[in-house]
């Protein structure tokens, strides 16, 4: 299937407000709070640490940490979802928000570490746009800072890829559409039989984050395959890169 027409490059520019909220509405806390439990055991976290969520959206992750006593700084581009994020303060504890690009993060290398979970890579046409995410990520980084980036796994998207999928929520009917084409995989969402987004993501494989990382001095530690440490392979549902700064 090709069905680019009304795609835009800049597709996550208008994308990530209420309507995204309604296409994945079903991923709920159990999921974020899994994954934490990962990222805590597994690299491990300490509660000194200052922590930064990268495309934090409407903070699901950043306030789990908060809550946990992790003093966390959640970024994202969409004000939209800052300003819910903002709405959903609870048990005084609350993680800082600003707004920024993830190709330019506002920041010194102050972090202990950094996050990009719930596929937030991939989203630029070009190559040189997304590693020079991977550049403000080990920028931001103080030295021997690590890096989780849990990301879709290519050979998964590819064997599994369901072209067509519906399902109501709240009664607003849904229709997604996901085809692959030219090293990247497209969701075309429909909602109500009227309103019209394409999102796309970049295919990129282990060995070429492997390049990406250790091209701004990133060592890849561990790869896991879902959010309860499987071992990562073609069949794994995730890719959850864990790496550390070198220098």
């Amino acid at each position: 299937m090709s069905n680019t027409v009304g795609y835009s490059s800049k597709w996550y520019r208008k994308w990530f407000g209420e309507e995204y909220l309604q296409v994945y509405a079903h991923r709920d806390l159990d999921d974020a709070i899994q994954l934490i439990n990962l990222i805590r055991r597994q690299l491990p976290l300490h509660k000194k640490d200052c922590i930064l969520d990268v495309a934090c959206g409407t903070a699901r992750h950043a306030r789990i940490l908060s809550r946990m006593g992790y003093a966390v700084l959640g970024t994202d581009l969409s004000a939209i979802l800052l300003r819910l994020a903002r709405q959903k303060k609870s048990q005084g504890c609350y993680p800082f928000l600003i707004r920024s690009d993830m190709r330019h993060l506002p920041f010194k290398p102050r972090f202990d570490v950094v996050l990009s979970l719930f596929t937030s890579y991939g989203y630029f046409e070009e190559d040189k746009q997304n590693e020079q995410v991977i550049t403000e990520f080990a920028a931001v980084l103080k030295a021997q800072g690590k890096l989780v980036i849990d990301f879709l796994n290519p050979g998964y998207v590819q064997n599994h890829l369901k072209p067509t999928s519906e399902h109501q929520h709240h009664h607003v009917h849904i229709l997604e559409e996901r085809w692959i084409e030219d090293g990247r995989v497209y969701k075309k969402i429909t909602i109500d039989h009227e309103k019209v987004f394409i999102e796309s993501v970049r295919l990129y494989q282990l060995d070429d984050m492997a390049r990406m990382l250790a091209d701004n001095g990133l060592q890849i530690r561990q790869v896991y395959g879902d959010y309860e440490a499987g071992v990562f392979s073609a069949e794994s549902e995730r890719m959850i890169i864990l790496a550390q700064k070198n220098r």
